[in-house]
């Protein structure tokens, strides 16, 4: 098993990684800079906002601020305060200066705040000062010679499947059915990652409060194209959740979708299932062959409007849609659960642009969550947040999924 530092400055190849949100919200930003000029300490003010009228706790919050050159030589002379008190915060330098200081500094925590809070923060970087406050608990990722561990997740290092199982309290993700990511060309034809070229998987955050693996390969679609394929997968250590990025570069334009799948395992039947829909759309699966879609539809001059098809094959049917003056868009999030074990969704940036989103559930586990542009893109994004709990599930948690889709604002002090 590889050791992981997270001492170390991590290479300019690697700073090319944007981890946008960062199971939170990352900002990169230039600062001016105060200097206490009699013990060379440089500070970094900014704040964490919550926006969603929820409160939060242990909830994880990424920041990515810009150092001037020589002032931090090992991330271990730094440290974060708040209210006159050290947070136990996690460190990572993404690039260096030509001297070996640290250029980017991105810091992991996690903040508790009531709803609407707004939180003043402070780096304190510099030769002079050393962190004391550690945190207790955390993730690690393991290194094996096929596949990257962590925690209860299993990474495939050939991307076929990618997550190889979660299993936490009993739930979990097998690789039964079809998982990963697939691309469709304006053909009709399908690829998945099975076909991938020299893929790659390395950590980019190795704990202990937030572990990022990053996936990256091409996918040839003919004799003269392949795509791009990139996958970003964070990991808080205080929420049992999975959020992945993937971002597909189409140059010649010849995708006509992406999509995230998933073959969850359930103990039994009944499997309960919710939409975040106006009216909560609710219904039961009481077989495999049961099936039900949700459909967002987003024209170029605004929301089209949402539909729910149950059924499967020539029995499908429409159960419910926006009609009259339902909202026109849903939200993009749901649940799974049966007796045993749930899995929370979100699919993020659900009906923000022009196109047509779809998330398709069956009672076998198989899940579907689909996004195509209304025109080629040269690039295409998905980012899905998947959170993994027993049940029953406790009145509050942090399982409800618009807290995943309503990350922590961080705005820094210029």
């Amino acid at each position: 098993m590889r050791s992981l530092s997270l001492r170390r400055v991590v290479p300019a190849r690697a700073a090319a990684v944007l981890l946008v949100g960062g199971v939170g919200l990352a900002f990169a930003a230039a600062l001016h800079t105060t200097v206490a000029a009699q013990q060379g300490v440089v500070t970094r003010v900014f704040h964490v906002r919550e926006t969603g009228g929820i409160r939060r706790t242990e909830y994880p919050v990424s920041v990515s601020l810009q150092l001037p050159k020589g002032t931090l030589s090992d991330v271990t002379h730094a440290r974060v305060m708040t209210n006159s008190q050290e947070v136990p915060v996690q460190f990572t330098g993404r690039s260096a200066w030509d001297d070996g200081s640290v250029q980017t500094l991105e810091i992991d925590f996690n903040a508790t705040l009531d709803p609407e809070e707004d939180r003043r923060y402070e780096l304190q970087a510099g030769a002079s000062i050393t962190a004391a406050a550690r945190p207790t608990r955390g993730l690690s990722a393991e290194d094996r010679a096929t596949a990257i561990v962590v925690g209860n997740l299993t990474f495939n290092k050939s991307g076929s499947p990618l997550l190889a199982s979660a299993t936490y309290r009993g739930e979990g993700i097998e690789a039964t059915g079809q998982s990963g990511v697939t691309l469709t060309d304006t053909n009709g034809r399908r690829f998945d990652l099975s076909k991938a070229q020299t893929p790659t998987l390395e950590v980019v955050k190795g704990g202990p409060l937030l572990v990022a693996l990053r996936y990256f390969a091409t996918v040839p679609i003919d004799d003269t194209t392949s795509i791009p394929v990139e996958i970003v997968m964070e990991m808080p250590n205080s929420k049992t959740w999975l959020k992945s990025t993937v971002t597909v570069t189409d140059r010649s334009r010849r995708l006509k979708d992406i999509a995230v799948e998933r073959p969850y395992a359930w103990s039994g039947f009944p499997v309960l299932w919710d939409f975040g829909t106006d009216s909560g759309t609710y219904g039961v699966f009481r077989a495999a062959a049961d099936a039900v879609t949700l459909t967002q539809t987003v024209n170029a001059g605004g929301p089209g409007g949402w539909r729910i098809e149950s059924g499967a094959g020539s029995q499908r049917r429409v159960i419910e849609m926006s009609t009259g003056s339902r909202n026109r868009v849903a939200s993009g999030w749901g649940h799974l659960q049966d007796a045993k074990a749930a899995v929370a969704f979100g699919f993020a940036r659900f009906g923000r642009d022009a196109g047509t989103y779809s998330i398709a559930l069956s009672g076998g586990g198989q899940a579907t969550f689909r996004y195509a542009p209304t025109t080629a893109q040269t690039q295409q994004q998905m980012v899905l947040y998947e959170h993994f709990v027993a049940t029953p599930i406790a009145i509050g948690a942090a399982t409800n999924p618009t807290a995943m889709l309503s990350p922590l604002a961080v705005s820094v002090e210029r």
